[in-house]
């Protein structure tokens, strides 16, 4: 399954993972982990505010249209409205996909789920 997500780059973490679970809503997990990966920054966690951030100001410097990321979920019970954006204690692999920066306004998250 894929589906694309749009965030404004005034968005939070929480904003971003409410997004995800109203738009996919088989996920439960407490904790959820994005990972993303660009030159030079391997396996990033995107994890919280600072992290999405962080983000945000390395597509825009760089002038990346693209982010390659994989979601995990720790598999707690917890629901969606009540997860901690930044704690995970590992999990499996939900889901695989990529973030396009559509403008200097937006970021598309498109999510690929196994």
């Amino acid at each position: 399954m894929c589906a694309g997500v749009v965030l404004s780059r005034r968005a939070t973490f929480q904003d971003l993972v409410e997004k995800l679970c109203r738009k996919w809503s088989d996920l439960k997990g407490g904790a959820l982990l994005l990972l993303y990966s660009l030159e030079g920054h391997a396996k990033c966690m995107l994890s919280c505010d600072d992290d999405l951030e962080a983000l945000f100001a390395l597509t825009l410097s760089r002038h990346i249209d693209a982010v390659d990321v994989i979601l995990m979920d720790s598999g707690s019970s917890s629901t969606c409205s009540t997860v901690d954006p930044c704690s995970s204690d590992g999990g499996s692999i939900a889901g695989r996909g990529e973030l396009t920066v559509d403008d200097v306004v937006d970021l598309v998250p498109s999510f690929f789920w196994a």
